[in-house]
Protein backbone atom coordinates (compact mmCIF):
# COMPACT_ATOMS: atom_id res chain seq x y z
CA UNK A 1 0.00 0.00 0.00
CA UNK A 2 1.16 3.65 -0.60
CA UNK A 3 2.33 6.01 1.66
CA UNK A 4 -0.47 8.35 0.81
CA UNK A 5 -4.14 7.59 0.88
CA UNK A 6 -4.65 8.81 -2.53
CA UNK A 7 -3.46 10.79 -5.54
CA UNK A 8 -4.37 14.43 -4.41
CA UNK A 9 -2.81 13.95 -1.21
CA UNK A 10 0.27 12.85 -2.81
CA UNK A 11 -0.03 15.68 -5.63
CA UNK A 12 -0.79 18.29 -3.23
CA UNK A 13 2.58 17.43 -0.49
CA UNK A 14 4.30 17.58 -3.95
CA UNK A 15 2.98 20.83 -4.83
CA UNK A 16 3.24 22.14 -1.27
CA UNK A 17 7.29 21.05 -1.48
CA UNK A 18 7.92 22.91 -4.81
CA UNK A 19 6.47 25.65 -3.25
CA UNK A 20 8.49 25.74 -0.38
CA UNK A 21 11.78 25.85 -2.75
CA UNK A 22 10.45 28.43 -4.67
CA UNK A 23 9.93 30.61 -1.90
CA UNK A 24 13.88 29.47 -0.33
CA UNK A 25 15.00 30.27 -3.90
CA UNK A 26 13.51 33.88 -3.19
CA UNK A 27 15.22 34.13 -0.07
CA UNK A 28 18.26 33.12 -0.98
CA UNK A 29 18.46 36.03 -3.67
CA UNK A 30 18.04 38.40 -0.97
CA UNK A 31 20.46 37.33 0.70
CA UNK A 32 23.46 36.81 -1.63
CA UNK A 33 25.08 39.38 -0.62
CA UNK A 34 25.13 38.90 3.16
CA UNK A 35 26.89 36.90 5.87
CA UNK A 36 24.26 33.97 5.63
CA UNK A 37 24.06 33.07 2.39
CA UNK A 38 26.30 30.02 2.43
CA UNK A 39 23.73 29.01 5.32
CA UNK A 40 20.66 29.91 2.77
CA UNK A 41 22.29 28.49 0.08
CA UNK A 42 22.63 25.05 2.45
CA UNK A 43 19.22 25.60 3.42
CA UNK A 44 17.92 25.71 -0.05
CA UNK A 45 19.64 22.77 -1.37
CA UNK A 46 17.64 20.82 1.29
CA UNK A 47 14.37 22.04 0.29
CA UNK A 48 15.20 21.47 -3.39
CA UNK A 49 15.90 17.70 -2.59
CA UNK A 50 13.11 17.27 -0.65
CA UNK A 51 10.91 18.98 -3.29
CA UNK A 52 12.05 16.11 -5.73
CA UNK A 53 11.57 13.40 -3.16
CA UNK A 54 7.85 14.54 -2.73
CA UNK A 55 7.43 14.89 -6.84
CA UNK A 56 9.17 11.53 -7.89
CA UNK A 57 6.76 10.07 -4.70
CA UNK A 58 3.72 11.43 -6.14
CA UNK A 59 4.22 10.37 -9.83
CA UNK A 60 4.01 6.98 -9.14
CA UNK A 61 0.02 7.83 -8.24
CA UNK A 62 -0.35 10.51 -10.23
CA UNK A 63 -3.31 11.06 -12.54
CA UNK A 64 -2.41 12.20 -15.67
CA UNK A 65 -3.11 15.68 -15.48
CA UNK A 66 -1.29 15.77 -12.06
CA UNK A 67 1.78 13.93 -13.85
CA UNK A 68 1.95 17.05 -16.35
CA UNK A 69 1.88 19.01 -13.93
CA UNK A 70 4.42 17.12 -11.69
CA UNK A 71 7.15 17.29 -14.37
CA UNK A 72 6.43 20.80 -14.81
CA UNK A 73 7.27 21.28 -11.18
CA UNK A 74 10.48 18.83 -11.69
CA UNK A 75 11.69 21.66 -14.80
CA UNK A 76 10.93 24.75 -11.84
CA UNK A 77 13.07 22.94 -10.01
CA UNK A 78 15.75 22.38 -12.09
CA UNK A 79 15.82 25.59 -13.01
CA UNK A 80 16.39 26.52 -9.43
CA UNK A 81 19.15 24.54 -9.23
CA UNK A 82 20.79 25.77 -12.51
CA UNK A 83 20.12 29.57 -11.28
CA UNK A 84 21.24 28.56 -8.00
CA UNK A 85 23.21 26.11 -6.98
Amino acid sequence: MSYYQNKQEAFQHASNKVHEAERTADDVMMTIHEADYGTELAHLKEEVNQAYQQVEKALTVASEHQETQLKSYKEQLDKIRNQLL
